[in-house]
């Protein structure tokens, strides 16, 4: 297991790789998660490009999003775009996507306001809130 603990700072980018990955520190520039579980409950001031089997984003990402996986959730603040690729991706309606989203999945749910654009596909699409661009 690899954990950003949540008193720490990296003043750069960040790579990390594992089983299960947590970042709840704050990464100053980009992140680069990959792992069998990845959560990042902190702070990337940067984009964050990650994939993994779960991947659970409940923390704040000013840059864009790039994220693969099997189970996706974002719940979290994302200061840009995000795109979205994986078995089932759940946005939830306390996530806040100020620029557009990408996404294709089996099961795509996106219960939050989108700022921007929105391009879906997938083989379940629900959409329950309002799309700005």
């Amino acid at each position: 297991m690899v954990t950003l603990a949540k008193d720490t700072e990296i003043n750069q980018d960040y790579f990390a790789t594992g089983e299960k990955v947590i970042v709840s520190g704050t990464v100053n520039g980009d992140a680069y998660i990959f792992g069998g579980t990845v959560i990042v409950d902190g702070t990337i001031n940067g984009d964050l490009i990650t994939a993994g089997g779960a991947v659970n984003i409940s923390g704040n990402v000013t840059g864009d999003v790039r994220v693969g996986g099997g189970q996706i959730d974002i719940s979290g603040k994302v200061g840009n775009n995000v795109t979205a690729c994986g078995g089932n991706i759940h946005i939830a309606e306390n996530a806040q996507i100020t620029g557009s989203l990408v996404a294709g999945g089996g099961n795509v749910n996106v219960l939050a306001p989108i700022g921007k654009g929105a391009t879906l596909g997938g083989g379940n699409i629900n959409l329950s809130d309002t799309i700005s661009g």
